[in-house]
């Protein structure tokens, strides 16, 4: 799960460095992995 995760953040900021346009989208979208892999983290280490 993680692993996929941070295939999708990469090819996600591959695509944001590649159309500029949408690169407020792309730092969301990667905002947005970082918080659940987090989220995932944290809670595994607590529960």
């Amino acid at each position: 799960m993680i692993a996929l995760a941070g295939a999708v953040a990469i090819s996600v900021a591959g695509s944001a460095a590649h159309r500029t346009s949408w690169s407020v989208f792309g730092n969301l979208a990667i905002a947005a992995v970082l918080l659940i892999l987090l989220e995932h983290t944290v809670g595994s280490l607590i529960g």
